[in-house]
């Protein structure tokens, strides 16, 4: 038993992992790190964080992905907090509504306002969380779309001399 054990622990560790790593250049590409997302451009790597926020750093030089990137972070920070607020109502209801002879009716209706709480909260950063996956991906798709521009910058703009003097 023990052996099997050992054997599913060592192949769930190694299902979060890749060995590939994508070509160095411009472009951002999403590679796993010790079983965490992690982006890589031009041969440096930026972990993932904690809400995003090495997506943030790593498309900063492109001011429309940043912005993406940036709303990225944002959601993801709000849903979590939202989500932790949910479970905080859920333990906060469990409790005033636990099986107690003194339990009071306010107690009561205060567990149930909490549990509501703990329901909506945790149904907002739900959806706050899925909105977000979005703008990874735009914040993304930006900034690769933008790598040939910050590579090369335009070409200069020539314009025609203007017509001699007495010329229309």
């Amino acid at each position: 038993m023990k052996r099997l054990a050992l054997a599913l622990l060592a192949l769930e560790l190694s299902a979060c992992s890749t060995h590939y790593t994508p070509q160095r250049g411009p472009r951002l590409s999403i590679v796993m790190e010790g079983g965490s997302p992690a982006y890589e451009r031009d041969g440096r790597r930026y972990p993932h964080g904690f809400a995003g926020s090495g997506l943030v750093e790593a498309v900063s030089d492109d001011p429309e992905a940043r912005e993406a990137a940036e709303t990225y972070e944002s959601r993801m920070t709000s849903g979590f907090v939202l989500s932790v607020l949910g479970a905080a109502c859920a333990v906060g209801g469990i409790v005033l509504l636990s099986p107690r002879e003194d339990r009071t009716d306010t107690q009561t209706t205060v567990g149930l306002g909490a549990l509501a709480c703990a329901v909506g909260t945790t149904i907002a950063g739900s959806v706050v969380l899925i909105s977000a996956q979005p703008y990874q991906y735009d914040a993304i798709n930006i900034y690769n779309d933008h790598a040939e521009r910050r590579r090369f910058p335009p070409a200069p703009v020539y314009y025609a001399p203007p017509p001699p003097p007495g010329r229309p």
